[in-house]
Order: C-alpha cells, then structure tokens, then sequence
C-alpha cells in the first residue's frame, strides 16, 4: 500500500491584516473549487493544515466532501526568521535555508 502526500499552497489572501486571521479574497476562494476537484478525485481520506485561516478555508470544502475534519497543526505555521528584532531579508536568507537541507549538522 503506497501513501500519497499532497502539500498545498493556500489560496490568495490579501497581503495585509493579521497573519493568523486574514482570510482568502474572492480569487483564493474560486482556487479551492479548483484544488478540491482535484484532490477528492485523488482520494484523499485526510486533511491536515496550518492554523492560519487561509489554509483551513483552503482545504475545508476537501474535508467536508471526504465528510472529515481538518486537522490543524500548529508545526505547520510559517516560520519567520529574525535576527537582533530584524527580519533576515530572503536574498540573506535563503542560502542559509539551502545549507539547512544539505547540511544535516548545520543550524541557524
């Protein structure tokens, strides 16, 4: 028996607001249909998602057509990296990221 795991962007969100409680705008809303089709054609039997709201109301319409609930873990949540109250900007920040995964003894 081979398990199947299908990673999930959230649908479009306005780019202000609470980063927990922003919701999906209209565009977002209409690109869940499309990720719902697709995925209940699949057969998932399982729904887990970050806390954020986006992610659950993008997957919510999954669980409820596989009549189940979404699992919400908080591990999932978006990582923000900071150093001395300063956001580490991405052109910093990704080489640092690379290194993570190809170097399993190295740590931020």
């Amino acid at each position: 028996m081979k398990t199947f795991i299908y990673m999930v962007r959230h649908g479009d969100s306005p780019k202000e607001g609470n980063e927990r409680t922003r919701a999906l705008t209209e565009k977002g809303k209409l690109d869940t249909q499309r990720i719902t089709d697709i995925l209940v054609k699949e057969g998932v039997d399982t729904v887990f998602s970050s806390p954020y709201s986006r992610s659950i109301q993008t997957v919510q319409e999954i669980a409820n057509q596989i009549e189940n609930e979404v699992i919400v873990c908080e591990d999932l949540k978006e990582r923000i990296f900071i150093a001395e109250e300063k956001r580490i900007p991405d052109k910093e920040l990704f080489p640092l990221l690379q290194r993570s995964f190809s170097d399993p003894t190295y740590a931020f």
